[in-house]
């Protein structure tokens, strides 16, 4: 028997909407914070969960993908996704 193919959505504020891929889940929260023009304080809850309502990651702000829950955020950690752009290299 294989095994069952995780399904991912979106959900914020009791609605929920399917995403294919953790970029597409920050893409998707990047632009309607952006159009929205919130702030960090304004911005609700975004998680991702899975097809049987398991939260499997939540979204920061600024738009980077974790593993987990808000509140088992610790400093060091590496994001499932970064939607940062690659560091600028100074190659003569």
């Amino acid at each position: 028997m294989s095994p069952e193919a995780i399904r991912l959505f979106l959900r914020a504020q009791g609605r929920q909407w399917p995403v294919r891929s953790l970029k597409e889940a920050s893409e998707q929260y990047c632009a309607v914070r952006d159009r929205l023009g919130f702030g960090a304080s304004q911005m609700p809850p975004v998680v991702l969960v899975d097809q049987h309502g398991t939260q499997r990651f939540y979204i920061s702000y600024n738009g980077r993908v974790w593993h987990g829950h808000h509140h088992d955020h610790t400093p060091g950690r590496t994001p499932a996704y970064d939607n940062a752009p690659p560091p600028l290299t100074n190659t003569p």
